[in-house]
């Protein structure tokens, strides 16, 4: 089963699904397919990052946030990702995807992802920055919340570990250009 499939599977099956709140959990149960092994007989990191587009999607479609983002040409870019695998994913082992929303700054909204198995363990654990464009450029991310009717005030305070990754990502930035 591709990912072509696994989009085409969520895409139909998403408007069916409880609608989300932007601060809940989108959860997706899943598997490990043949096609999402590598040599050493396990989930092939690339896959990862391309379920946890999936993940994403499926909180787009179920917050309503897809249709706002269509209605306003919005696209979503990822920045941003981090991940940190703690137990391989074997062959045709069963687990489920957990997307939620962190925060949100001034340019990006934080989500954190997570591989956890049938029977509780976390296999891996991803941390993504997106932001959301037009043709001018970022579109501020409480202009995004607004769509939703999020006022700015209820905006959650950014975690400790992104502002942390965000000034390890700055001073690496400042390095590269010879910034002091």
């Amino acid at each position: 089963m591709t990912l072509w499939l696994r989009l085409l599977w969520l895409l139909l099956t998403a408007p069916f699904r409880p609608r989300l709140l932007m601060d809940a959990a989108s959860v997706l149960h899943t598997r490990v397919w043949p096609v999402d092994v590598d040599l050493n007989i396990h989930m092939t990191n690339a896959r990862y990052s391309a379920v946890m587009d999936l993940g994403r999607i499926d909180l787009l479609i179920r917050t309503g946030l897809l249709r706002i983002l269509l209605r306003h040409r919005l696209r979503a870019v990822v920045g941003a990702s981090m991940l940190r695998w703690r137990k391989g994913l074997a062959p045709l082992q069963p687990y489920r995807l957990e997307t939620r929303l962190v925060a949100w700054d001034d340019k990006w909204f934080w989500m954190e992802q997570r591989f956890i198995t049938a029977t509780g363990v976390l296999a891996c654990i991803g941390m993504v920055k997106t932001c959301f464009t037009d043709r001018s450029g970022v579109v501020p991310p409480d202009r995004v919340a607004a769509f939703l009717g999020i006022p700015p005030d209820r905006r959650p305070p950014l975690p400790d570990w992104a502002t942390a990754w965000d000034q390890v990502e700055t001073g690496a930035l400042d390095r590269q250009s010879g910034k002091a």
